[in-house]
């Protein structure tokens, strides 16, 4: 489960590497090679032993999709994962997440308000307001949305 936000208290003295390793199940998973692979995937490399408090709300965020997925699920349920990612960091990572339901047959429950971001093949959508409007092919939804009409 990735969290939309870390809830941390505000000059808690824990670093990223504590963070990341907090979390992790499998102990083969916690060599630090394995948490920089992670960090340079995610463009903060640089930040291993930084303290969280002083990190942006996007880096923190990068932080704990990485605590996340260096667990290697099968199953990732995702909470407005994008919402603190700045756009060019949005656009890649909705690539990863794209790569990593390919490659590692992940099942991703993506809960979002942000509707652009349906560009996955083989995705299905349950769009909810109030009641179901929507349950179905995530390109059939983007032309219902498109050409409006019904959605259910």
């Amino acid at each position: 489960y990735l969290p939309q936000k870390l809830s941390l208290k505000k000059n808690f003295p824990i670093t990223v590497k504590e963070v990341i390793k907090s979390r992790v199940l499998n102990t083969k998973l916690l060599s630090d090679e394995n948490i920089m692979k992670w960090l340079k995937m995610m463009g903060i490399g640089e930040l291993l032993n930084e303290k969280m408090h002083v990190l942006s709300g996007g880096q923190q965020q990068r932080v704990v999709i990485i605590r996340t997925l260096i667990n290697e699920p099968s199953i990732l349920i995702l909470d407005e994962p994008t919402s603190a990612l700045d756009p060019d960091f949005r656009e890649g990572f909705n690539i990863f997440l794209k790569s990593l339901c390919e490659k590692k047959q992940i099942t991703i429950i993506n809960v979002t308000h942000d509707l652009s971001e349906l560009n996955l093949k083989n995705t299905k959508v349950l769009y909810i307001d109030k009641e179901i409007k929507y349950y179905g092919d995530a390109l059939n939804f983007k032309e219902l949305e498109n050409g409006g009409g019904s959605h259910v």
